[in-house]
This record gives C-alpha cells, sequence and structure tokens, in this order.
C-alpha cells in the first residue's frame, strides 16, 4: 500500500505523522511525506530617492531564506525516518496553488492508495468563511482520506 502523509509546519501535522507510524503502518508500507508551502512574498520595486529600484539582492536573500527553511523542515521528517528505520520519498516543495489542490495532484501522481492528513481544527465559522485544506481533499480526491483531528 502507498501511503501519503501531508504534513505543515502544526504540532497536529507532527502528532499525525507520528500516530500513523505508531498504529497503522505495515513494514510493507510505501510512505510518501509531502509538504506544499506557501511561496513568500517578494518585493517588485522599491521606490527610493534616486527612483524605482528592482531589488534583486533583497529578492535572492529571501528566496535562500526561504529554500534553507523548507530544506531543514523537509531534513526533520528525513530523520524521523531513519529513526524508524522507514523508507519514505519526501516531496516538500512551495506551491503557489492551494495546499488541498497540491496534495490531491501528488496523490494522483504518486498512485498513492490512501492520504493521512491532520486538521487545523477550525470551527465551523471560519472554515466556511476561509475554507479547510481537509475539507477540500476528502472531496477532491479520489482514494480514502484518513484525518486526524486536533
Amino acid at each position: 500500500m502507498k501511503v501519503l502523509i501531508a504534513v505543515d509546519e502544526s504540532d497536529i501535522a507532527e502528532k499525525t505523522f507520528e500516530w500513523y507510524l505508531n498504529k497503522i503502518h505495515k513494514p510493507d508500507n510505501d510512505i510518501v511525506v509531502s509538504h506544499a508551502g506557501e511561496p513568500p512574498h517578494l518585493p517588485t520595486l522599491k521606490f527610493m530617492s534616486e527612483g524605482a529600484v528592482f531589488p534583486s539582492d533583497e529578492i535572492k536573500n529571501i528566496m535562500t531564506q526561504s529554500n534553507k527553511k523548507l530544506e531543514e523542515f523537509k531534513n526533520k521528517y528525513s530523520l524521523k525516518c531513519a529513526e524508524k528505520k522507514i523508507k519514505c520519498k519526501l516531496m516538500f516543495q512551495l506551491s503557489d496553488k492551494s495546499p488541498g489542490e497540491t496534495i490531491v495532484k501528488i496523490a494522483n501522481e504518486e498512485a498513492c492508495d490512501v492520504i493521512v492528513m491532520g486538521t487545523r481544527g477550525l470551527g465551523a465559522v471560519r472554515r466556511t468563511i476561509l475554507g479547510s485544506v481537509s475539507d477540500y481533499v476528502i472531496h477532491h480526491a479520489r482514494i480514502p482520506v484518513i484525518i486526524c483531528p486536533k
């Protein structure tokens, strides 16, 4: 069985990952750990006394920091898998699509059999206004989805 575990930087995602490994994981399961981070907001122009300037150095610094943070986050899950002696594929990326869309896309591309993810525990009003990644995945994935509550 191929399992996609969707993670973000929340405690709930980390607990969901641990829950899967401790309660459901079988040695012959293939695991794909996925994170779809939001790309950083980049400045377009800076208005200085000499006029409009393209802030290329600032953009380079922002992207370097963002990529470093993403790599550190990826390494965290790589170490968790190594500690448990579990082989997993890590797919950590910045995406301009919504996290829900990215999770469903990766699940389809990787031919996963199930998606495991946590929920942020939004109230009904906030979930209605903001939407919910888990709601999106449940309604758009063509495979079973296991949601671990807050």
